[in-house]
């Protein structure tokens, strides 16, 4: 169980970090919802 949320967690956070540099790319604001949208993730 640990290795596979540990996997998950790793997976998330890859997701958020490519939205982001989609986002600066496209010189647009870091902003949750719009990281969320791109990564498809829920805000939390």
């Amino acid at each position: 169980a640990r290795r596979t949320h540990e996997l998950r967690h790793k997976a998330t956070e890859s997701k958020i970090r490519a939205a982001c540099r989609q986002l600066q790319d496209q010189g647009k604001a870091l902003v949750r919802s719009a990281i969320a949208t791109l990564a498809g993730v829920s805000v939390r």
